[in-house]
């Protein structure tokens, strides 16, 4: 196992902790002074019969209550140190004293006299006869008042308690300060991640992988960078120590790690089911299985029913089934999962399409028989502990469409690895012109087919108009607006890491978002209108896939109806409204007519214009 040293700073030589006083009984004798110099005197029980005291009856006479061990002419500390340590040995007389103990440790003056505020819990319960060792912090704030340290006991079912020894250290070494950004690691086979180490520690770091099958490390202690690299898909721990310095304590951390799948870069869907940490599948067991844990799910939104948790993947009992989220967006998938039988319980598994889709049936997949006109597959299973591996191709998803396993109503099986790669995104384009969009993936709008589709985000709105700027690709759950050849569809392809867009007013509904009445636009005819008198629920839910505009970003003097503004040209509004004859727009070479289409107030595209109020790239034009 490789380990990874790393020197943060320089660091001197180690103070251990510094011992100032000891006490130990020599057999049943208590009157021994271990370190010179020390006095030390003793509280007896004077009533041990009556059960008042913990009580010691190393000799026939002699039961302590309490020890103290002090000097009188010099202080324990002149300064206080950073931490300030008392351990004692103690021990039940009989195994009839294992009971509960409330012993208790404080610092006292030259006199031998409690300093008040300075009481510790050394322990409330001794579970050896021959003695345990406690160890306990005292308070520093008095440290420097202190000639010496007291230990005692306090009345509770009246057992012996005995005293064994006891000792008083300090030292000046400190916690060093440790943070990491983020605090742990997740990280895609084949890949590394950095995580930023921020410490004042100013000795030698070791960095050991526990399993460099499934993850390796290293430190670059000039930038104080840790990275974590992928090797195969797992779990496992960085342990992190360091030896005690002249300045810090030893330091011992631990980083969390798991290693994900290399998915697909236009993946919008995966659930490994690796939090499953019950019996069955991946651990090589196939049947034989009790129990019903609860299954979990690195996405949201699954249902099932008679199914269960395994071993880092699922089971589906008799006549149960898995039923995935949402699929989220529209067009053709691929989708991946992998599936074995209960031992021989059953030779196949279905799958079936919920909500809008069939299996693309020009495929000839060995071990998959299609069926209910493409919206089943049917399965083969191994049936020899051996997970069979599927990739099928759906056409059609809608953004509602949901994947649902299971097997014959009498069987079981076993599932794992869900999978779905989204091959495109289709959109159809209004009759305006104009159409919203909101994907769960990033989206390359130069590459769209076919060619022609544009797309726009929202830097600014105006009290006349919506400012729009061009965009050639955006991320995922980005509000766009599109504009392309009326009444069509065209497809764009999925870019996961697509750059950002900037500033956008447009709000993305990745799933179908209500808002309230009269708080947001939704684009209607070429242009966006504002949602006033929705009474029912239905009219306020924008749909998933599908941009809007909150009414806040709007200025409170804008109309109800908003036009657009391309890049850098301006509105000027209904009551400055451009005067043109309809002579001017007669040739098809006119300034205007070539810098853009003629639209009526309603948002209609017009071929020939005449007299009258159009709108002309944003602008209000009076044609006479």
């Amino acid at each position: 196992m490789l380990l990874l040293c790393a020197l943060v700073a320089g660091s001197g030589s180690v103070w251990a902790d510094t011992e100032v006083l000891s006490w130990s009984r020599n057999g049943s004798n208590y009157s021994v002074v271990s370190t010179d110099g020390y006095t030390v005197t003793y509280v007896k029980a004077s009533a041990p019969s009556s059960k008042n005291y913990y009580q010691d009856s190393g000799t026939a006479d002699t039961d302590i209550n309490s020890i103290t061990m002090y000097r009188t002419d010099t202080k324990l500390f002149t300064t206080s140190p950073a931490s300030i340590s008392f351990t004692a040995k103690l021990g039940g007389g009989s195994t009839r004293d294992l009971l509960d103990y409330y012993i208790y440790a404080c610092f006292v003056d030259k006199t031998g006299a409690d300093i008040a505020d300075t009481e510790v819990t050394v322990t409330t319960k001794i579970t050896s006869t021959t003695g345990s060792n406690f160890t306990v912090s005292m308070p520093t704030a008095k440290a420097t008042d202190a000639y010496g340290v007291k230990i005692y006991h306090k009345k509770q079912n009246g057992w012996n308690a005995r005293y064994y020894s006891f000792s008083l250290s300090y030292s000046n070494q400190v916690d060093a300060t440790w943070s990491l950004a983020p605090t742990s690691a997740t990280v895609t086979v084949g890949e590394s991640t950095i995580l930023d180490l921020t410490t004042n520690y100013d000795g030698t770091l070791t960095f050991e992988s526990e399993d460099e099958d499934i993850a390796t490390v290293s430190y670059n202690s000039s930038t104080k960078e840790i990275t974590v690299n992928g090797i195969a898909v797992g779990t496992t721990t960085i342990n992190v120590t360091g030896a005690a310095t002249s300045n810090y304590k030893a330091i011992s951390k631990s980083i969390s790690v798991v290693i994900q799948k290399a998915l697909a870069a236009n993946c919008i869907m995966y659930d490994s089911f690796d939090s499953n940490d019950s019996s069955g599948g991946n651990d090589g067991t196939w049947s034989g299985l009790s129990g019903t844990p609860t299954p979990l799910f690195d996405l949201t939104g699954w249902t099932y029913e008679t199914a269960y948790g395994a071993s880092k993947c699922v089971r589906i009992g008799k006549n149960g089934y898995f039923l995935s989220p949402a699929i989220g967006v529209a067009g053709n998938i691929t989708l991946k999962f992998k599936v074995e039988a209960w031992g021989t319980d059953t030779g196949s598994g279905y799958v079936d399409i919920v909500g809008g889709g069939t299996f693309d049936d020009s495929e000839s997949i060995s071990g998959v028989t299609l069926q209910e006109s493409n919206t089943r597959a049917k399965v083969t299973l191994q049936k020899n502990g051996t997970w069979t591996e599927y990739t099928l191709t759906i056409i059609g998803v809608t953004t509602s469409s949901k994947i649902k396993f299971f097997g014959p109503s009498d069987k079981r099986i076993f599932f794992d690895e869900f999978e779905v790669i989204l091959d495109k995104q289709t959109v159809a384009i209004a009759s305006s012109g104009y159409s919203t969009l909101a994907s769960v993936r990033g989206l390359d709008f130069t590459s769209a087919t076919p060619a022609g589709l544009e797309a726009y985000v929202v830097p600014s709105i105006t009290k006349d108009a919506v400012s729009l700027s061009a965009v050639d690709e955006a991320p995922a759950s980005t509000g766009v607006i599109l504009k392309g050849t009326a009444d069509t569809k065209y497809t764009i392809p999925v870019k996961v890491s697509a750059a950002a867009v900037g500033t956008n007013k447009l709000n993305a509904a990745v799933s179908a978002t209500t808002l309230a009445d009269g708080s947001f636009y939704i684009m209607k005819g070429g242009k966006f209108c504002l949602v006033t008198g929705a009474a029912d629920e239905a009219a306020r839910t924008v749909p998933a896939g599908k941009a809007y505009l909150l009414a806040e970003d709007v200025p409170a003097s804008a109309p109800e109806f908003l036009d657009f503004i391309f890049g850098d040209m301006q509105t000027t509004g209904v009551n400055d409204v451009r005067s043109k004859t309809a002579d001017e727009f007669a040739t098809p070479h006119s300034a205007l007519q070539r810098r853009g289409d003629f639209f009526d107030l309603q948002g209609r595209k017009v071929a020939n214009p005449k007299k009258g109020l159009y709108i002309v790239n944003g602008k209000k034009v009076a044609i006479k």
